[in-house]
């Protein structure tokens, strides 16, 4: 037999195809349904919130990696800096001991503030 829609109020009769529905479960397997599906949309709902709380930090993070990035390479042209004005300095200092000590007294104050 088909029912329609609500068992209990439907008039037996002759209903077309397109009237009647076949029960494929009952209404204890039918709550439980509604039930699980009502508690996976809470899930995903949740699931969605804490992604998006996840969001600004992961920004944070990636902001942080790219301002270490530009540091890094800021310190890398400075050392590089200070490299060369090292080997400079050596140059100067060979060049001063060749002369008397109050050439080298300069020479060496000229550099260690070209330095700073």
């Amino acid at each position: 037999w088909s029912c329609h829609l609500h068992c209990d109020t439907s008039v037996l009769g002759d209903y077309a195809e397109a009237d009647t529905y076949t029960l494929e479960r009952d209404a204890s397997q039918l709550a439980v349904a509604v039930t699980e599906v009502h508690e996976a949309g809470i899930l995903a709902s949740r699931l969605q919130s804490e992604y998006v709380s996840f969001q600004k930090p992961l920004r944070e993070v990636l902001s942080l990696t790219n301002r270490f990035c530009g540091g890094t390479q800021a310190l890398m042209e400075l050392l590089e800096e200070t490299r060369i004005s090292l080997r400079e300095l050596g140059a100067a200092w060979a060049t001063a001991t060749k002369g008397s000590q109050t050439k080298l007294a300069q020479l060496l104050e000229q550099r260690v503030q070209a330095v700073v």
